[in-house]
This record gives C-alpha cells, structure tokens and sequence, in this order.
C-alpha cells in the first residue's frame, strides 16, 4: 500500500512532542515506577516512525532516519527499571 509523503511526514510530526515529553519524563525521574512502561511506549512510536520513512523521500528519510537513530540511542543507554 502506497502511502503519500505528506501523510507520512504528518504521522512523524505528530508524534514528536509525545516522544519528546517521554523522553524528559524517563530522564528526568529514573527511579519512577513507569518508567519502563514509557520507554516502551518510546519505541513503539519509534517504530511508527520508521515505517513511514520509505514514504518521504529519500533526502528528508536520512535526516529523519538520523534523528530517529539519536532517540533510540538515547533510549536504549537507560537501564531498565528493577
């Protein structure tokens, strides 16, 4: 199925305060309880993302593809919660 570029760059866009507002809670209270529940939710938005990335276009999928990379990175170097 054929998605057009500006619904998929709007898929990405509107995910990204969500992430974003994940990502300040999981490094700002590391010891809280759900933690780990946002964190997973963190990649799973990731992975919405990159399966939209076939549908930008090439130059705007390698800018996308690099900021999505630095998410997971970020994501992936906190422990999970015990």
């Amino acid at each position: 199925m054929s998605r057009k570029r500006k619904d998929a760059l709007a898929k990405i866009v509107n995910l990204i305060p969500t992430m974003d507002r994940h990502l300040e809670r999981i490094l700002a209270n590391p010891e809280h309880s759900s933690r780990n529940k946002w964190k997973a939710e963190a990649l799973g938005w990731i992975h919405q993302m990159e399966a939209m990335i076939p549908h930008v276009g090439k130059k705007t999928a390698a800018e996308w593809q690099a900021r999505i990379d630095k998410w997971r990175a970020t994501l992936e170097a906190i422990p999970d919660a015990e």
